[in-house]
């Protein structure tokens, strides 16, 4: 085997042959026996100075260097390098003379470098580079707190941990104590620790907790009671121990949270304390320390139940009917409850739920019902109603009234005199019922009267009218229009059906007057200079509500001269206008009163005297009125209720009752919420016709007393009324 420097100069030759035989166009064949290449790659590495265990806390740059320093050179194809982090491989990358590898995340890292030259020869070459750039934090896993307060001369320890997650800790201490030495507490005030922490990779940390240190005392073991909690029984308080001792105590004992005036140590259970909470507090005493109360505490159970409600009944007592018992509660609510019915004070033994129906053989009974409760086995407390007296079932109902008829029992008349500047006044027609809206109507030659004629002192509905010069010549005549249907808006003059018509006799209408004797058309009453005279106002008695009557009382007259008596007439008006047929003393308000003052204008007249009248002052607006539902129920079938509901109300008559009923059943007793929500919807409506509505209720829960609450809304002349029902259900 030739030495190195030989394998060189063969090499030489070599080369020189080579490019001889290419010269020459030929290539010689040449055999050498080269040197061998013994010497592996060299692998260099330079990075910065690393600490412990090749940490950094900051980004670097390490350089690889790979060389051959034998003779066949280097292979860079075959030379890699490897990379782990955190023993996770991150892949092969090829070699280079030089290769520089940077470092920024955090990690631990792993470098293995290959290098292979063309004889084959391999070296290796591994180095760890670990990256760290986070502080250590600092923990108080024990009795040392930031911001903690403990009491004079109290032990606690400097008690810390530091952690460090990647290159770990180097050192952890605290100043002025020493980690896990007792802390200064022997002053009272404000009290700090520096604690510092330092990691492998030189990443520092420091925190400063500030504590107080005070002169107040700590539970050592708390305050209890001993003792059977039982009426008659004794119950013993044991005070609580604290740090530091006390030079005294003071103790109390509270029922539900209330001083019971008991300052000892000692209770001695009553029999009101059943089902309380008792507690027992006791506190400290020693100069210079403020109090810390301690509590103990035990709940008195029950060996009796006690009534917190008393039953009650609802219901008519009447024969056919049902009455529902809420029973009285009790405490405690675990208690178990009966219930008993009693007739004449002997118990039914039948009954045994909070419901009796009551037959025709209980009439003149004598009713109560009793809730009974115990716990457990215990005695039973009894507590029971009054005393109801059963009545006999009502009296049918009587047969509906036919719809009542409008007709005319009294024609119309006009009085006045017939020439242009007078005043003709007219006395309505009188009908065979009230009717519920009456309108007054003049006519010239046949045709209405409108209210377009400037000046004219009549309006459509008066039963006055001032004659003008376009009434000359002409025949002018009055009616009285009448409906028993309330509230329609009509034209004046525009009969619908359900309307009744009644007219005056005609006037003829002059110029003017026509002389002539007597108080006939060419006289004037008042042309003498005499007059009534009138002292006061009339007065209105009587509550002002509909169906109610209001009474006039006069005020005085007297005609000239003294002695002569004048005649009064009366005339009700509603706001201010005349009400048709209302001339009497006294006067009903309908629905067409509603929320509407009324008054009443007297007027005195005498033959030969100017007429006086005086309007009394307006009473409050009329009230509605209040109506009543009468119910009549049957159960035709499975399932079935039909209710028939009969509604009155005082003034006004049955045609005008309407409105939208509705029906609400109630919830049976333990119902779920949702249950108790939908039982506020209704679950039926009927509408009311001649203050009577029927309706029939399907798919209502069987065998079970119901409840249902009827409503009447109410309207421009009635008040809401409710009324409840119960039924069994077949």
């Amino acid at each position: 085997m030739l030495a190195p420097a030989s394998r060189r100069t063969v090499a030489g030759l070599l080369v020189a042959l080579l490019s001889i035989g290419a010269a020459l166009g030929t290539a010689p064949t040449v055999q050498a026996d080269l040197p061998e290449d013994t010497s592996p790659p060299e692998i260099s590495i330079s990075r910065p100075t690393p600490g412990p265990g090749d940490w950094y806390n900051t980004s670097i740059e390490a350089r690889i260097g790979v060389r051959d320093v034998g003779s066949s050179g280097m292979d860079f194809e075959s030379s890699y390098y490897e990379i782990k982090k955190d023993t996770v491989s991150q892949g092969r990358r090829q070699l280079a003379a030089t290769t520089v590898l940077a470092f920024h995340d955090e990690g631990s890292y792993q470098i293995t470098v290959h290098a292979v030259d063309r004889g084959y020869l391999h070296t290796t070459k591994t180095f760890w580079v670990g990256i760290d750039r986070t502080p250590p934090t600092i923990a108080f896993p024990g009795q040392l707190r930031p911001n903690g307060t403990y009491h004079l001369d109290q032990t606690v320890l400097a008690d810390f941990t530091c952690h460090e997650e990647r290159s770990g800790i180097a050192s952890c201490s605290s100043r002025p104590t020493a980690r896990n030495q007792p802390i200064i507490t022997d002053q009272v005030g404000r009290r700090s620790l520096v604690v510092e922490a330092a990691d492998v990779a030189g990443n520092t940390t420091s925190q400063t907790i500030s504590f107080d240190v005070t002169q107040t005392f700590r539970v050592d073991t708390a305050a209890r009671i001993s003792g059977e909690p039982r009426a008659g029984e004794l119950l013993t308080g044991t005070p609580a121990t604290y740090i530091p001792s006390a030079t005294g105590a003071d103790h109390r004992w509270l029922r539900d949270g209330l001083a019971t005036g008991n300052t000892t140590t000692t209770y001695q259970v009553r029999p009101e304390d059943e089902g309380a909470v008792l507690q027992y507090q006791t506190w400290p005493r020693r100069t210079g320390y403020p109090s810390l109360v301690s509590t103990a505490e035990v709940t008195v159970p029950y060996t009796r139940t006690r009534v917190t409600a008393q039953p009650t009944l609802d219901g008519v007592p009447q024969a056919g009917r049902t009455l529902t018992a809420q029973p009285a509660t009790f405490v405690p609510s675990s208690a178990t409850v009966h219930h008993a019915w009693y007739v004449n004070d002997v118990l039914v033994d039948a009954i045994t739920v909070p419901e009796f129906t009551l037959a025709d053989q209980y009439v003149g009974s004598r009713i109560r019902y009793e809730s009974r409760a115990r716990i457990g086995d215990g005695p039973w407390t009894r507590v029971s109603t009054g005393d109801l007296r059963v009545l006999p079932r009502p009296e049918p109902e009587p047969e509906p009234e036919p719809e009542p008829e409008l007709t005319v029992v009294d024609r119309p008349t006009v009085v006045g005199s017939p020439w242009v500047g007078q005043t003709l006044t007219a006395r309505p027609a009188e009908f065979s019922v009230q009717p519920q809206q009456v309108r007054h109507v003049w006519y010239r030659d046949g045709e209405p009267i409108g209210d377009d004629q400037d000046g004219a002192t009549h309006s459509v509905g008066s039963t006055s009218y001032v004659l003008t010069a376009e009434d000359v010549g002409a025949r002018i005549h009055y009616e009285t229009h009448a409906t028993l249907t309330p509230y329609e808006t009509l034209a004046p003059t525009e009969l619908a059906s359900g309307w009744v018509r009644a007219a005056s006799d005609g006037v003829l209408i002059q110029a003017e007057p026509i002389p002539g004797p007597g108080p006939g058309p060419g006289s004037d009453p008042g042309a003498s200079g005499r007059a009534v005279t009138v002292t006061g106002l009339p007065t209105i008695t009587g509550t002002p509500r509909i169906g109610q009557t209001l009474t006039a009382t006069p005020p005085t007259y007297a005609g000239t001269p003294t002695g002569t008596t004048p005649t009064i007439t009366y005339q009700w008006h509603r706001n201010g206008q005349p009400i048709p047929g209302a001339t009497n003393t006294t006067y009903q308000p309908g629905t067409a009163d509603a929320a509407r003052r009324i008054t009443v204008t007297t007027t005195g007249t005498h033959p030969g005297h100017t007429p006086a009248t005086a309007t009394s002052t307006p009473t409050t607006p009329i009230a509605k009125t209040t109506p009543t539902l009468k119910t009549k129920v049957k159960t035709p079938g499975r399932g079935k209720v039909r209710i028939t509901i009969t509604a009155t109300a005082p003034g006004i008559p049955t045609t005008a009752l309407t409105g939208k009923i509705t029906i609400r059943r109630a919830a049976p007793k333990g119902a779920t919420k949702k249950t108790k929500k939908a039982a506020k919807k209704p679950i039926a409506t009927a509408t009311l016709k001649n203050g009577k509505a029927v309706l029939t209720l399907k798919n209502q829960p069987r065998g079970t007393k119901t409840t249902y609450t009827i409503t009447l809304p109410t309207t421009t002349t009635h008040t809401k009324k409710a009324t409840k029902i119960k039924t069994r259900v077949r």
